[in-house]
């Protein structure tokens, strides 16, 4: 059995995409070097769940209880930074919101800023993996348009929609040790949609497609922390910016056939 994308281009001279020319036929083998390509994405960004919790707690729930207790008191920070400012929230706060004993929080957490960085790396290892399924699915022969519109509606127009989005987003621009961890979650981004393009249209990802993919993501992320400081409410602006920014890429990836 094997897997076929869609078509395949050749770049033609000065870099141009001519349009489609050719199918690739893609064996089994190939399809898991690509899903083991994902997979390894993800793990060296250290965006998985366990990862990104590792660095920063004291102790690691090792029952549902408390990983459940993490998880109320991960949320009830992030409810306290949406509705009350960052300045107001504090171990104490957090603790009363979570309904939980102060020395419960200290129990995983040496301080607000450490919970808050294990927040802001869950939402990173959440998205991350939905983003790493978008890759698998556009590498399966998903439509790129459809792809991408979902893509573009998680990252953008759906995140910044939500309070904990906002919550994470105000905890990046406030502690300055938070601040690399955005810049670490949209190159994982790029890097799994350029590697998606460069199975399914057969051209080398770093040198070709993670370049336009790295662009487009770094323009839609200074646009969304723009609209996130100055005006959070304004998300039609970003998604039309969104949709410029695809439209880059797009033009250089030919649609696939109905």
């Amino acid at each position: 059995m094997s897997r076929v994308s869609d078509k395949a281009v050749e770049v033609g001279a000065g870099g141009a995409l001519p349009g489609p020319d050719r199918d690739i036929r893609r064996t089994e083998a190939e399809f898991a070097e690509f899903e083991a390509r994902i997979a390894a994405i993800v793990s060296d960004a250290g965006l998985t769940m366990e990862a990104a919790w590792e660095p920063v707690l004291r102790h690691r729930p090792t029952t549902e209880k408390g990983k459940r207790t993490v998880t109320r008191l991960l949320d009830s920070a992030l409810d306290l930074v949406g509705t009350e400012g960052i300045r107001a929230t504090n171990t104490r706060s957090i603790a009363r919101e979570a309904g939980v004993n102060i020395a419960t929080l200290y129990q995983y957490f040496d301080d607000v800023d450490a919970l808050l960085k294990a927040a802001a790396l869950r939402d990173q290892a959440l998205r991350t993996a939905i983003l790493s399924q978008r890759a698998l699915d556009l590498g399966s022969g998903a439509p790129l348009r459809e792809w991408l519109d979902t893509t573009v509606e998680l990252v953008v127009q759906g995140a910044l929609a939500t309070d904990h989005h906002l919550a994470v987003t105000t905890a990046l621009q406030a502690i300055p040790a938070l601040r690399p961890i955005p810049k670490l979650g949209w190159e994982t981004g790029a890097l799994l949609l350029a590697t998606a393009l460069s199975y399914r249209y057969g051209e080398d990802t770093e040198e070709y497609w993670l370049p336009y993919t790295r662009a487009v993501q770094s323009a839609t992320r200074l646009v969304a922390d723009d609209a996130v400081e100055k005006s959070p409410e304004d998300l039609d602006r970003i998604w039309r910016v969104s949709e410029m920014g695809w439209e880059y890429l797009l033009a250089r990836v030919p649609e696939s056939p109905n």
